[in-house]
């Protein structure tokens, strides 16, 4: 469902707010079928009206609900409610979600892509939403320990048996250069560099040594506009 459709056009803007809880209440119904394709329009829905509400401070606790069911050990509610985050993630700007509510996807995120999660489904799942997520994280990565258990997870991840899972896991880790150059020096820079030095060293799947390059490409153009630029707020860090 694409927010500038005429149907979330008028969603927006001329439906009252009774008529708007009903909708959000079928779309709820939908979403709890057992039958995947439902399941999965109804996510989209849910994506769609909460990407316009979320940044009026309207339907507050839908972010607190799907993390929450994100964590339960119901299969198909774990992996339709994961979807639906991504796709807010996906749908939303930076400043639309609240702290706490960006703190509460990231988590139940996370948590769903340890090295304790061996299930491959449950794994991509929660990484193909992440890869969303991780531009809304800025406070999260201003934070060490934060920002440490996230690329940890997906150093992991990248060692998974199955091969889409390790794909996903590092266009996560691009995704994090692409989005916070300034917080990546240290050890998660050590890391990220043994990682895919080691890809690229050891010629494994062309996929992965092309994204590890990539990686690594991404970093030598921001640190050279940067050069070029030689703007004070945003210095090269010479990584």
């Amino acid at each position: 469902v694409e927010l500038g459709t005429p149907s979330l056009q008028l969603y927006s803007r001329k439906i009252p707010a009774e008529t708007k809880e009903k909708i959000k209440a079928l779309v709820l119904v939908a979403f709890g079928s057992k039958y995947k394709n439902v399941k999965r329009g109804a996510a989209q829905a849910i994506a769609a009206i909460a990407s316009i509400e979320l940044p009026r401070k309207e339907w507050g606790d839908i972010i607190a609900n799907l993390a929450a069911s994100a964590l339960a050990p119901h299969m198909d509610h774990k992996l339709a409610s994961i979807e639906t985050l991504g796709y807010i993630c996906d749908d939303v700007t930076s400043g639309s979600l609240s702290e706490a509510q960006v703190d509460s996807i990231l988590s139940a995120l996370v948590a769903n892509a340890t090295p304790e999660v061996s299930a491959a489904e449950i794994k991509l799942a929660a990484l193909s939403a992440l890869q969303p997520c991780i531009k809304l994280c800025e406070k999260n990565f201003k934070v060490e320990t934060e920002k440490s258990i996230l690329v940890g997870n997906l150093i992991a991840s990248t060692a998974h048996s199955n091969s889409d899972v390790q794909m996903k896991a590092m266009q996560c880790l691009l995704e994090i250069v692409k989005n916070f150059y300034d917080y990546i020096g240290g050890t998660i820079l050590e890391q990220i560099g043994t990682l895919t030095i080691n890809h690229i060293t050891k010629k494994d799947a062309e996929d992965i040594t092309l994204i590890s390059i990539e990686i690594w490409n991404t970093l030598f153009e921001e640190e050279l506009d940067r050069m070029q630029k030689r703007n004070e707020k945003k210095q090269c860090r010479d990584y």
